[in-house]
């Protein structure tokens, strides 16, 4: 893919997001498990190293209804969900009206001592 049609691929999947949403910045969401947001942070560093461009913690503008996303990777065109408290029948839910692929990942197990 040529770095045109990676622009237009980022700009059409950007303007389905909460306009002012910032690229390639992890958003830390309180109310969310420790093992949560390191994956998050994760997914993040892997979009980063590969030169992706990423939302997290991304709203919807326009579905009709809310909706977040955990993690858009701009370039693939894909959000990937987290699961943790969460679980796979929520996304099934997520997969009937979000506009984009989901794909799904485990959050961390963290032990604290």
């Amino acid at each position: 893919m040529n770095q045109r049609d990676l622009a237009i691929g980022r700009w059409r999947c950007r303007q389905l997001f909460r306009l002012g949403t910032p690229v390639n910045a992890v958003r830390v969401n309180a109310e969310n498990s420790d093992g949560h947001e390191y994956r998050k942070v994760a997914l993040a560093l892997e979009c980063l190293r590969r030169g992706e461009s990423f939302y997290t913690e991304a709203e919807f503008s326009n579905l009709g209804r809310s909706g977040r996303a955990d993690f858009v990777n701009l370039d693939r065109g894909v959000i990937t969900e987290i699961l943790g408290s969460e679980k796979e029948e929520s996304i099934e839910e997520k997969r009937k009206y979000y506009p984009l692929e989901i794909e799904t990942c485990k959050a961390f197990h963290i032990v604290m001592k």
